[in-house]
């Protein structure tokens, strides 16, 4: 669970429900999404902008425990992933500097400035670390 929490970028998370299967598990999570405003996934620029509103899943997760009892997990509670936030941190297209953050695909550098790299636009390019070719 928290290796794909880290690998989507999420900041906060909560395990609401657990089923025996994964077909009521999707519907369960399609019906949370559609009927609560649960995101699948955060997208991108969300990431960037790192604008949480942890009061919109805790008063979620009431709703969800008072109206659901028999399948909400009584202990459910809301975690917070710590993320260092650079809202300043300017894009570029190659990686030049000293590494000071990873968020799921984005990776976070400085070199007088800070800036970010979409790792995902990387994709098939030669990169160069330390002066060896990767």
């Amino acid at each position: 669970l928290w290796k794909r929490i880290k690998e989507q970028g999420a900041r906060y998370f909560v395990e609401i429900m657990r089923f025996k299967d994964m077909k009521t598990a999707y519907g369960w999570e399609k019906y949370l999404q559609e009927f609560y405003g649960f995101k699948n996934s955060i997208s991108f620029m969300d990431k960037l902008k790192d604008k949480d509103n942890v009061e919109v899943l805790n008063q979620a997760l009431i709703r969800i425990k008072n109206e659901f009892p028999e399948h909400a997990l009584k202990d459910a509670t809301i975690h917070h992933i710590p993320f260092k936030s650079f809202p300043d941190a300017k894009r570029a297209d190659y990686i030049k500097g000293k590494i000071i953050s990873l968020r799921s695909d984005i990776v976070f550098f400085r070199n007088n400035m800070i800036y970010y790299v979409p790792m995902k636009k990387m994709e098939g390019k030669t990169i160069e670390i330390n002066n060896h070719l990767l």
